[in-house]
């Protein structure tokens, strides 16, 4: 079983807590992390963003090289 630290389990909830759309991506713009309200302005669920290159939201401005 996999603990997660104290810390890290306090951002995730005030990640998920705060009013605004939040997401998380590396360095190659691979998205990491959305919190909730980032799904329902965007309409999209997490396993649809996960993974996936910023590109997916905000279009061809952002470069996948």
């Amino acid at each position: 079983m996999l603990r997660v630290p104290e810390a890290f389990r306090e951002t995730i909830h005030a990640l998920e807590t705060v009013p605004l759309p939040i997401s998380v991506a590396d360095l190659d713009g691979n998205i990491l992390y959305v919190n909730r309200r980032s799904l329902k302005v965007l309409g999209y669920e997490q396993e649809e963003l996960v993974g996936k290159h910023m590109a997916i939201l905000y279009g061809s401005s952002l470069s996948q090289d």
